[in-house]
């Protein structure tokens, strides 16, 4: 139970930051563009 859990909040972590990760990218193209 307490691996599920992890794992979940392991995997939601991941997706934010591949969000933030890619919004940062689409600044700096904005930004040098």
């Amino acid at each position: 139970m307490i691996n599920k859990v992890k794992n979940s909040i392991g995997f939601v972590y991941g997706c934010i930051n591949i969000k933030y990760l890619l919004y940062l990218w689409q600044l700096l193209l904005k930004y040098l563009y």
